[in-house]
């Protein structure tokens, strides 16, 4: 009996585990830095090459998924008429402050 682990090492003369070792570095890497999940997969299709005879083709499909980043959320307010405001429009302003953020600073 042949182990799983043996044919995938065999797959695409050892390109698929290559790759899958690569991968896998990858992902974990980018999932402890994004906090979020990754993820890869190996597909393994075996296709008779002559009916019931003993010849087969074995073929590979690796993919993944890297996480996706957290995007930052931006925080609003609505007036009485529906329009938007990055300030809250009950709130009076503080007298004497000057606004000093650059743009892109939140």
């Amino acid at each position: 009996m042949n182990d799983f682990t043996e044919l995938i090492d065999t797959l695409a003369e050892g390109e698929t585990a290559n790759e899958g070792s690569r991968l896998l570095n990858q992902i974990i890497k980018e999932c402890r830095d994004t906090g979020n999940t990754g993820s890869i997969t190996l597909r393994i299709t075996i296709v008779p090459k002559y009916g019931d005879g003993p010849d087969l083709e074995i073929s590979d499909d690796l993919s993944h998924k890297s996480p996706k980043r957290n995007r930052l959320h931006t925080f609003t307010w609505v007036d009485k008429k529906g329009h938007w405001s990055r300030t809250n429009p009950d709130q009076d302003a503080l007298p004497n402050i000057t606004d000093i953020s650059v743009r892109g600073d939140r």
